[in-house]
């Protein structure tokens, strides 16, 4: 096997690198792009999770955000080199397949629903840290029924809060309601209860709208969980007096090994 070449990301990819290492892989981690001697001898790139947010760079936490332009990548490596990435745009897969590279992308649904646990778990914690009350008795919403927001309303239940989830479709309300919550349609949003102090944003939609906005309690804050182009426009909603919390990327900020070790897994397992 020769270079395994790990490109930008997060505290993840550190605890990626260490996992993968330990099974033998020759993996070499770089959050800058240099002119180096070993280009010619790579045969996997693992880009991060996700890929990219913007379609041109290659997702850089660490470091420039500009560092590795896709199109600039490509040409630097071999023909035939192996790509894993998480969710890789269709474009960048096109790309790579015509420089006779093969794609794997690792952004499996089993591995989404491994990280929505530590998802879940860290916008508690910000939660835990916003608020000034207890967890205990608060009512809260949950925007969404998918992998974050059922692990969401089920350990925040069980945690005693009073929990209401907004859901579009019939089957998510039925299943809020088993996990113990309150289950409500996307039109209820404009009747938001005056007590709700945390609402957990899911949906990679603007739901809430200017007038949903404007009818949200001042004392409820918005946790902004969701891909692009999220729930709602932040900007908007603190012109408007309300709290937000940005929360992209919480497995990588708050728990990169449990995170990392699941990547390293994932993409044994795709590597044969």
């Amino acid at each position: 096997m020769g270079v395994v070449w790990i490109v930008g990301g997060d505290h993840r990819q550190a605890y990626l690198t260490a996992s993968l290492k330990r099974r033998g892989w020759p993996v070499m981690h770089s959050v800058t792009m240099t002119d180096v001697d070993f280009y010619s001898q790579i045969t996997s790139l693992i880009l991060p999770f996700p890929a990219t947010r913007d379609g041109i760079y290659v997702t850089n936490a660490l470091g420039d955000s500009k560092a590795f332009p896709f199109a600039g990548l490509l040409s630097k490596l071999p023909n035939g080199v192996r790509l894993f990435g998480g969710a890789i745009p269709a474009t960048w897969k096109e790309m790579a397949e015509k420089r006779g590279f093969s794609c794997l992308d690792y952004g499996t649904d089993a591995l989404q629903w491994k990280n929505a646990c530590p998802s879940a778990e860290g916008a508690i914690r910000l939660c835990m840290e916003a608020l000034p009350v207890t967890l205990f008795g608060t009512e809260m919403g949950v925007l969404g029924f998918g992998r974050i927001g059922r692990l969401l309303t089920e350990k925040l239940t069980a945690l005693g809060s009073k929990i209401t989830v907004f859901a579009r479709r019939e089957e998510s309300r039925v299943q809020a309601l088993l996990a113990g919550a309150i289950s409500k349609t996307l039109d209820d949003l404009c009747r938001i209860s005056p007590d709700m102090r945390m609402l957990f944003c899911t949906v990679p939609q603007r739901i809430l709208t200017s007038n949903i906005l404007r009818i949200v309690p001042k004392t409820c804050i918005l946790m902004e969980l969701s891909s692009a182009p999220g729930s709602f426009d932040p900007d908007e909603a603190k012109k408007l007096g309300l709290s937000v919390i940005s929360a992209p990327g919480i497995p990588g900020k708050f728990y990169p090994e449990s995170a990392g070790e699941l990547l390293a897994q994932t993409i044994a397992e795709l590597s044969g």
